[in-house]
């Protein structure tokens, strides 16, 4: 059976309009499709969970269903800021799910940190650096489950620009701080050129 593990609400709209679903109507559809569980992974926001756990217990908690909270950051190099915004700066997608208590805490220091960081710059920028992940993940390993993401990722950027000698030392760092059973490489399924060929490639190689 199916769990679908990217997904996005309204609440990634914060920022920019990027989804029609409400939390209740997305984790609706999920249970009317015969989906074994939904993934809240908003764009670097929590702010649906709240509404996502109390739906949930309302309507689902005694379902063979499961709701899973995550955040989709976006990654950047160290100590980036509106001083030192370069033009052109990459902001790197990175899905984050949590697999339990210690693992959403640490979804929302994450968080914390990227906001109180935020600044403007054409729009709301809420960059999540690797210092970050290495001194709240890495202290405290296998709370959170990793993907690459969509061709936003590291690996999905470095595909597309043809740089695919860098793509192999991303995965081994990803593996190292989360645990080689705590990231995966997302696979998307789509009609879209890059995404088949960029699937393929990787299916083939790692």
């Amino acid at each position: 059976m199916y769990t679908s593990l990217h997904n996005h609400t309204d609440y990634s709209n914060l920022r920019l309009i990027d989804s029609i679903n409400t939390v209740p109507k997305l984790i609706d559809r999920a249970f009317e499709l015969g989906l074994k569980g939904v993934a809240i992974t908003d764009h670097e926001s929590v702010s649906g969970h709240i509404k996502a756990i109390n739906h949930y217990k309302k309507n689902y908690k005694d379902k063979d269903f499961k709701l899973i909270l995550g955040n989709e950051i976006y990654l950047t190099r160290n100590n980036l800021t509106a001083d030192n915004h370069q033009k052109g700066e990459r902001f790197y997608h990175f899905l984050l799910l949590a697999k339990n208590k210690k693992g959403h805490k640490q979804l929302r220091q994450l968080s914390s940190r990227a906001w109180s960081r935020s600044y403007m710059k054409n729009l709301m920028r809420v960059p999540v650096f690797w210092d970050d992940l290495e001194e709240i993940v890495g202290k405290d390993p296998g709370n959170i489950v990793a993907t690459t993401a969509c061709l936003g990722g590291l690996p999905g950027t470095f595909f597309l620009n043809g740089e695919y000698e860098k793509i192999q030392p991303v995965l081994e760092a990803s593996k190292n701080l989360f645990g080689k059973d705590n990231f995966f490489i997302e696979i998307q399924p789509s009609n879209q050129t890059e995404q088949i060929s960029f699937n393929k490639y990787m299916i083939d190689n790692y």
